[in-house]
C-alpha cells in the first residue's frame, strides 16, 4: 500500500508557515485538557483516605469512610471472616450509623505483635460521635488488626492488612479516656 504525503505549495506555505506546528500545539493541548479533566472527575475528592499500610492508617481509614457515608469501603476494613462474625450484616452495619454526622477519633500507643508468619496491631481509641441532633456519644476501646506476612502470601487475592476484631464500649461525655484508652487494649 503507498502512502500519499499531502504538501503545501510555496503559496501556502508562505501563508501558514507554522502550519504543522501551530496544529501539533493545538493538538497536544487538547489532549492534555482532555486527560486533566477526566482525571479530574475519576479522582477521590478532597480529604479522602484509603491508606493499608499500618494499624493507626487502617482505623483512620474506616473512620474516614463512616464521616464520608462510604459504608461499603468502611465494611472493607474488615477482613471477610471477621466481617461475618464481628459485625451485623451489612444493611444492618450501615443502617447503624444514620443518625451520625461524625466520628472524631484519638488514637493511642499502637502494639505490634508476631507469630507463625502472621502480624498482629492493636490500635487502642477513642471515639467522639456527633449525632444528627447534636448531642456527642464517647466510646473507648481496642481495634485488631492482621495481616498475614507480604513476603509469604502466595495465592491471589492479597489479604491487605485489616481489622480483625474490636471492642468499644460507651463511656459517660464527661470522661477522662485517657487511662481507660491506655489498658484498651490487651498485649499482643
Amino acid at each position: 500500500m503507498r502512502h500519499r504525503s499531502i504538501r503545501c505549495s510555496p503559496t501556502c506555505r508562505s501563508r501558514w508557515p507554522n502550519l504543522r506546528w501551530s496544529s501539533l500545539v493545538g493538538v497536544v493541548l487538547a489532549v492534555a485538557s482532555t486527560a486533566n479533566a477526566l482525571a479530574q472527575g475519576h479522582a477521590p475528592e478532597p480529604g479522602y483516605l484509603d491508606d493499608r499500610s499500618t494499624g493507626e492508617s487502617v482505623v483512620n481509614s474506616f473512620y474516614d469512610a463512616i464521616n464520608r457515608r462510604e459504608y461499603v469501603r468502611a465494611y472493607s476494613y474488615w477482613e471477610p471472616g471477621a466481617a461475618q462474625r464481628e459485625l451485623p450484616p451489612f444493611d444492618d452495619f450501615a443502617a447503624g450509623y444514620a443518625d451520625t454526622t461524625s466520628v472524631d477519633v484519638t488514637l493511642g500507643e499502637v502494639r505490634t505483635g508476631v507469630g507463625a508468619g502472621q502480624i498482629y496491631f492493636s490500635v487502642p481509641v477513642t471515639l467522639v460521635s456527633t449525632l444528627s441532633d447534636g448531642s456527642t456519644q464517647t466510646f473507648v476501646g481496642c481495634y485488631t488488626l492482621h495481616i498475614g506476612r507480604p513476603q509469604i502470601q502466595a495465592v491471589p487475592p492479597f489479604q491487605p492488612l485489616a481489622i480483625q476484631r474490636a471492642t468499644i464500649q460507651q463511656v459517660d461525655d464527661s470522661a477522662d479516656t485517657g487511662a481507660p484508652m491506655a489498658q484498651a487494649c490487651a498485649p499482643v
